[in-house]
């Protein structure tokens, strides 16, 4: 699946809890792709979800993905619409948001996306 192909089906998604499944099998996915295939993964610009914390994620994974496996990052993951102004915490508990702030990776906490690693583990 292309990163493309995981917005088209996070913006029909019914639920949070299905988008962050579908989140973790692209990222179970590329791990098992061929590294010669990886960088097409994540080239074609995904089409807008509707909801910008989503469309930020998407930049904020193409461009961590990139890094860790010495990619290009693509040109559309750093596009302003991939970028949020309010932070996002996948979690409303205190605790969870202190860690979240400091182990968030960097592409995510430079889009106001904190996340415990955990949140990014495949299934």
């Amino acid at each position: 699946m292309t990163v493309a192909a995981l917005a088209v089906h996070i913006r029909q998604a019914s639920s949070r809890q299905l988008r962050w499944r579908l989140v973790r099998e692209f990222l179970e996915e590329f791990k098992h792709e061929a590294a010669q295939s990886r960088q097409a993964l994540l080239m074609e610009s995904p089409p807008l979800t509707a909801d910008a914390r989503w469309d930020a994620l998407l930049g904020a994974i193409a461009e961590h993905l990139a890094f860790h496996d010495t990619l290009r990052c693509p040109r559309w993951a750093l596009d302003e619409r991939r970028f949020l102004t309010t932070a996002w915490f996948l979690s409303d508990l205190p605790s969870v948001r202190a860690a979240a702030m400091e182990t968030s990776p960097a592409s995510f906490r430079r889009r106001a996306i904190f996340l415990e690693r955990s949140d990014l583990d495949s299934a």
